[in-house]
């Protein structure tokens, strides 16, 4: 599901959106998954309120940063109904989209109520785990079997999911713009359908570099060029060429930095 919407905006279908050409396949990860099911299980406080644990709580052997998405809901106890279904549950973390600025993509900057899509967005994340739990929260101080417990008390549905490494890092992008797989990392393998880089590997290698190199100077001109009284026009057309060149590279530059 994570991937699902992942490709949307790497393939540039999210409006306002640029494409992204780096934008990471994620991966189920088993201890990732413990950790977050151990949160769910904790449920909440008697008020219903779910909160984070401590970035130090959801560290694994494999990763020492970890970022986290955390949704819940409450319910009647009776009558029973339906347990939330978990493409909704990433659905309505994706759609904070809207909340935030494309002109933040290059540089995050933390923005209310947002977090669970830019968390989704990470490029760099390509580790998940999730866990879910359901509990009867019952009022402070209630018998288990008592009156209260089937007039007050709720249910609380507590969906958590784990991701590595972290994102929302301040001043760091969510993803690089451009076309989709164009600078997939070290270490990947581009998937056409999605546009997603897959990691091939135990982790990615870093970022294929954005800026453009410079051009090899032309071959030295062969003893046969026309006579010298011709050079200066010579001259004019390869200064007119190097111009041009010049600021088709500027372009294309600009471009993949989703300038332009």
């Amino acid at each position: 599901m994570h991937n699902r919407y992942r490709s949307q905006l790497t393939l540039g279908h999210l409006a306002d959106f640029p494409a992204a050409g780096n934008m990471l396949q994620m991966r189920w990860d088993k201890e990732l998954a413990e950790v977050a099911q151990a949160l769910a299980e904790r449920c909440s406080t008697v008020e219903g309120v779910v909160t984070h644990d401590r970035p130090g709580d959801r560290t694994t052997l494999t990763f020492r940063s970890v970022g986290q998405n955390i949704f819940s809901e409450r319910a009647p106890l009776l009558p029973e109904r339906l347990v939330v279904k978990w493409h909704f549950v990433v659905r309505d973390w994706f759609d904070q989209n809207y909340r935030y600025s494309s002109s933040q993509v290059e540089n995050y900057e933390e923005v209310k109520k947002t977090q669970n899509f830019t968390q989704i967005a990470w490029a760099r994340s390509y580790a998940v785990g999730c866990g879910f739990t359901t509990n009867i929260v019952r009022p402070n101080g209630a018998a288990k079997n008592s009156d209260v417990q089937y007039r007050d008390a709720f249910r609380m549905f507590i969906y958590v999911c784990n991701y590595a490494p972290a994102g929302n890092v301040p001043g760091k992008m969510l993803y690089w713009p451009g076309p989709p797989c164009s600078l997939c990392p070290d270490g990947t393998e581009c998937n056409k359908t999605t546009g997603l880089c897959r990691v091939t590997g135990d982790k990615p290698g870093k970022d294929k570099s954005t800026t453009t190199t410079t051009m090899a100077p032309p071959p030295a001109e062969p003893d046969d060029h026309p006579p010298s009284d011709s050079a200066p026009e010579a001259v004019a057309v390869m200064a007119s060429l190097a111009a041009a060149l010049a600021a088709t590279v500027t372009a294309v530059g600009a471009w993949w930095r989703g300038v332009a």
